[in-house]
């Protein structure tokens, strides 16, 4: 549509230029290019919302974890931002070196010279050598 408009423009304007063409004719012809270029903006402007709006359909994790629960059911229409899935965290994936103090510590094996295993009683199925 805007090349016919461009194209229709572009003939006016040398008809007009050789006295072929009236002015009003050649005014039209301006007026629908510059439509065009209008439909044209505004097509590329529904595109960016849309393809915006999609991204908002995709469920993203902040961080590693397992999923402890589901806050929507199959085929029900949901809010913007809203929650569908609570996540824990997985402790495994972080890597940090911590400082702790005796009553948070659960002994997972006998202490020999050589390893001591040990976990934090919140994560007892995550023991690390010490």
């Amino acid at each position: 549509m805007l090349r016919q408009a461009a194209a229709a423009f572009e003939r006016q304007k040398d008809l007009l230029g050789r006295g072929n063409s009236t002015r009003r004719d050649y005014d039209q012809a301006e007026a629908s290019l510059r439509s065009a270029k209008a439909q044209l903006d505004q097509a590329h402007a529904d595109l960016t919302v849309a393809q915006n709006q999609v991204s908002y359909t995709e469920l993203r994790a902040d961080a590693e974890g397992i999923i402890t629960g589901r806050m929507a059911e199959v085929g029900q229409v949901v809010a913007q931002a809203q929650p569908i899935y609570s996540l824990a965290r997985d402790v495994r994936a972080t890597r940090c070196s911590t400082s702790m103090n005796a009553d948070q510590i659960l002994a997972k094996s006998k202490p020999s010279k050589e390893t001591l295993r040990i976990a934090l009683l919140a994560y007892p199925m995550h023991p690390t050598r010490a």
